[in-house]
């Protein structure tokens, strides 16, 4: 299994990470700029444009606000 967590430094991104060291699976962080999470490749994985997102073998899972 490969897993990728795509994150911003100060946003809510950082617990997925703290979670990730902690339980340590092997994974690779990739940290996000603004501009990053415009890009035509990143709004592939997620449409809002936000992170978190973790691609677990090439499937993207997202956070969702509940309402």
């Amino acid at each position: 299994m490969t897993m990728k967590l795509y994150y911003s430094p100060g946003a809510c991104s950082m617990s997925d990470h703290i979670a990730l060291e902690w339980i340590d699976p092997p994974y690779t962080a990739r940290k996000m700029t603004k501009e990053g999470l415009q890009s035509p490749d990143y709004l592939m994985l997620n449409t809002a444009g936000a992170v978190p997102v973790l691609e677990i073998d090439g499937w993207p899972w997202q956070h969702r606000l509940s309402r």
